[in-house]
């Protein structure tokens, strides 16, 4: 530790380490980092979407009545 600016023995950092970058961006983040892009959309998606959207309705309706 130095008191005063005479006492400092380092030179300025010009380099930075930074370890568990991902913990800071992702998991301790307010506002949650989205990486995302295009994908290639197909019909078939969104047919198995819409026919499997009626049994996980029901699924959620039965788990909050019980």
């Amino acid at each position: 530790m130095a008191i005063s600016p005479d006492d400092i023995v380092q030179r300025k950092h010009h380099y930075a380490m930074v370890d568990e970058v991902d913990s800071v961006l992702i998991d301790d983040a307010r506002t949650p980092l989205i990486i995302s892009g295009p994908t290639d959309s197909t019909d078939k998606e969104h047919e198995e979407f819409y026919a499997l959207k009626p049994r996980v309705e029901r699924l959620m309706k039965a788990q909050r009545t019980t």
